[in-house]
């Protein structure tokens, strides 16, 4: 994750499972850290189009945006993260 406003990454373990329950858990943690923001971006990853996910998102009040499938330049500022996190 990283903010959009901040440009503060935050980056979580996912080990090889990105079921809903893993990302509730880590979304959860960061919502706890870094408080509930008015919207989440995100690409179309299975663990993140899950109704779950979406059903906690909404009960938090955050509105989520999923991304163009197969497009990675429209999460530019997510995409430039994780290359600069890599290096």
């Amino acid at each position: 994750m990283v903010g959009a406003d901040t440009k503060w990454p935050e980056v979580k373990e996912m080990g090889s499972s990105m079921s809903a329950a893993t990302v509730i858990k880590n979304f959860r943690e960061a919502l706890a850290t870094h408080g509930i923001p008015n919207i989440i971006v995100f690409d179309n990853g299975t663990g993140f189009v899950a109704i779950e996910v979406k059903e906690y998102l909404q009960r938090h009040g955050v509105k989520f945006v999923q991304l163009a499938p197969l497009h990675p330049a429209s999460n530019g500022l997510a995409e430039r993260m994780v290359q600069t996190l890599k290096h």
